[in-house]
């Protein structure tokens, strides 16, 4: 028979001045609690929901879904527990994958604390026509000043043609001339809420004219202190001052200046990763790179994206999700469904690999698990 061994822990322990404050007897699963068959149950149904997010499954299928997993695996307690129909699967989908996978790429986004060894994140940017920072996108459409005659505006050219067969009818010129002030009016409102969408009036693009090679070497004394504030995780605070003296310095360097004067004698025009490619091997006296900490910012303000494919897949998704037959989610629930299919195509295996981690299961019986699911029904119907 196979001896018993008692639990090493002495009484007396508690009255050792030592040990009394902080010690008491306990055993090792209060600490390392095994997994309940409630908590099984949360994560076959946030693992249900996941598959549904991933591959734009209606959630109305889990009205019958969910009593043919209790039929079928009849002999599973988990599977016996199992209820999720549609409204707590909208519920997860929006309010704890969502949340939970949001809240991950919010924290990728944030810088690092000081104290960590691990560099922050540089994310690209996709700059395309609709960052333009012209200045026409900065005139008031409802400005009446500049407007052109309404005659002059262009409908078209099937309207034009319709518009100058009427002209020689009076009774018509009252309508025609109607007809053009809504034009007018309907393309006032147009670019009013373009504007109001679009980040037109975001001066990075403008403060980030300081890497053309001309304005570095030749351009007005300017500080960097703008541009380098909306950057914190890729220069400190404590650094931005060194950034901005070499920059300032840049325009005073002879060698700097021969780079460009070197490009027009031969013709070359000098492309802005090259100039500072040369610019970041010019050294010092002490044989060390003059102007290191400049070009390690200019390199990372000139990161290129791999293509626009990235954006033309997030367009692909949201149609997938709000089709015709799916036609009245909402912003905040699209949004929602899109961060879970984002987090879920970053796993390895997607769904079918996903395991719910803890913060996930707390979500489930949190008060908040229900928000933003009212009038389902309204909202999909699916």
């Amino acid at each position: 028979m196979k001896r018993k061994y008692t639990q090493g822990y002495c009484d007396e322990w508690e009255q050792d001045p030592s040990f009394k404050s902080w010690l008491c007897k306990s055993k090792i699963d209060t600490i390392f609690k095994t997994s309940t068959i409630s908590e099984e149950v949360k994560k076959a149904e946030i693992s249900i929901v996941a598959a549904l997010v991933e591959h734009n499954i209606p959630f109305r299928v889990m009205d019958h879904v969910s009593e043919v997993i209790s039929r079928a695996f009849h002999d599973s307690e988990i599977a016996k527990r199992f209820s999720c129909r549609r409204t707590k699967s909208a519920a997860i989908a929006y309010n704890v994958l969502g949340n939970n996978f949001e809240e991950k790429m919010l924290a990728e986004l944030r810088p690092r604390p000081e104290n960590e060894t691990e560099r922050s994140p540089v994310f690209s940017l996709i700059i395309d026509e609709s960052t333009d920072v012209s200045t026409t996108k900065s005139i008031d459409p409802s400005s009446r000043m500049h407007f052109l005659p309404i005659q002059n505006m262009y409908l078209g050219t099937n309207v034009a043609m319709t518009l100058e067969s009427l002209k020689d009818d009076v009774r018509m010129r009252s309508k025609i001339e109607e007809f053009l002030n809504r034009c007018q009016s309907f393309l006032i409102e147009l670019s009013n809420q373009f504007l109001q969408r679009l980040p037109v009036q975001d001066n990075f693009l403008q403060d980030l004219s300081f890497i053309d090679p001309q304005k570095a070497v030749y351009g007005e004394f300017r500080t960097l202190i703008g541009i380098l504030k909306r950057f914190p995780n890729i220069v400190a605070t404590e650094n931005m001052q060194i950034v901005d003296n070499e920059y300032r310095e840049l325009k005073l360097d002879v060698s700097v200046s021969n780079l460009l004067s070197t490009s027009s004698s031969t013709s070359e025009t000098f492309m802005v990763d090259k100039f500072w490619s040369e610019v970041s091997q010019i050294c010092d006296a002490n044989s060390k790179p003059k102007y290191g900490n400049l070009s390690r910012f200019v390199k990372q303000m000139t990161i290129l994206p791999l293509s626009n494919a990235k954006v033309e897949r997030i367009f692909s998704d949201i149609n997938r999700i709000k089709n015709q037959d799916r036609n009245r989610f909402n912003n905040k629930n699209v949004a929602a469904i899109m961060h879970g299919k984002e987090g879920l195509r970053q796993l390895e295996g997607g769904c079918s690999r996903f395991n719910p981690d803890r913060s996930m299961i707390k979500l489930m019986d949190s008060k908040q698990l229900y928000d933003n699911v009212t009038q389902q029904k309204n909202d999909e119907e699916s």
